[in-house]
């Protein structure tokens, strides 16, 4: 019996390197991340003070079209709101912000913290999260 668990064991440690090679060779690249610009972190946005509101990130390469996400939470997770992006830079009218942050559940007078990314529609990408603090009245 000890004869071929000695085999085994041999068959085992002759193998077991070639395995773990492959499955390491074999594992996906990193996908590219698309890095936030603009606006940069934590701004305050007043939307009655600003008719427009300019988004900017660098574009990744083999992704043509990109949506913004605007949510409440520091992962840009539970409850979103999405604006797509036709272009880069994004510019946003403050009146669809101002609607896209009441459906959030921001109130007015109130300065809130909004989370934003921007996420590839076509392709694979990380995103960055950013925060910026929002008032309207």
């Amino acid at each position: 019996m000890s004869k071929y668990k000695f085999l085994i064991l041999m068959i085992s440690a002759l193998l077991l390197p070639g395995i773990i090679s492959i499955s390491c060779s074999e594992s996906d690249p990193e996908p590219p991340v698309i890095v936030l610009e603009y606006p940069p972190f934590n701004e305050e946005i007043n939307l009655n003070e600003s008719e427009e509101i300019l988004f900017k990130w660098v574009n990744v390469e083999g992704v043509t079209s990109y949506n913004l996400v605007l949510s409440l939470s520091s992962y840009a997770g539970g409850d979103r709101q999405v604006i797509p992006a036709a272009t880069n830079p994004l510019i946003a009218p403050a009146g669809l912000l101002k609607e896209k942050a009441m459906a959030l559940g921001c109130e007015a007078g109130k300065l809130t913290v909004v989370y934003w990314t921007v996420e590839p529609v076509d392709g694979k990408a990380a995103t960055q999260v950013r925060s910026v603090q929002i008032t309207f009245y």
